[in-house]
């Protein structure tokens, strides 16, 4: 019985490790895509007057990149609830093999896989991963800097938004590490 319910949670760790790699790879051409629209389409990042639109960039060619950043951020969007899903199961059988086990030592064990599982990091994971230069976005937004009135293009302004998911990356490094770190534990 402990064999098996081993076997289901190496099983389930490894499908969070593979969907967490598509994520991260996901993440990147999202990045790419955010960058090339705010480096080929946007002109100039702020200027003192309002910015013009489709300055650079023909609307097509802009329209298609931000569709296909959408593309990869509803995918992505997707795998990480599937991922969060798999997080749950992979607590489940974490506590069922620890249940199979004597009962003394594991209780601080067992409140941390919960606390790491059940958070709001989860709700901020989803909100600034669906966070993109949507198609249809151009236009500029005032801010005062130093007294002064400055026009920056919303293009830029997402593209610093889309550069946060590159914490998926280090999450992916986690991931690894840690996988690395129980498979070297477990030949010992």
């Amino acid at each position: 019985m402990v064999i098996s319910l081993l076997t289901d949670f190496r099983r389930t760790e490894s499908r969070v490790y593979t969907v967490q790699a598509v994520v991260a790879l996901l993440t990147l051409l999202c990045v790419l895509f955010a960058v090339a629209v705010n480096e080929l389409c946007a002109g100039v990042n702020y200027s003192t007057i309002p910015l013009a639109e489709e300055k650079v960039c023909l609307k097509t060619r802009k329209s298609i990149l931000q569709a296909l950043q959408s593309i990869c951020t509803v995918i992505s969007v997707l795998l990480i609830v599937y991922r969060m899903f798999l997080a749950r199961k992979l607590q489940r059988e974490h506590e069922l093999f620890l249940s199979q086990k004597l009962a003394d030592d594991i209780q601080h064990e067992q409140e941390f896989v919960k606390a790491s599982v059940l958070s709001w990091g989860n709700a901020l994971e989803l909100i600034v991963n669906c966070l993109h230069v949507f198609p249809g976005t151009s236009g500029s937004v005032a801010f005062y800097v130093n007294s002064k009135k400055l026009f920056y293009s919303v293009e830029s302004l997402l593209c610093v938004v889309t550069l946060l998911r590159l914490y998926e990356l280090l999450l992916l490094l986690l991931m690894l590490l840690y996988k690395l770190t129980l498979s070297q534990v477990g030949t010992n």
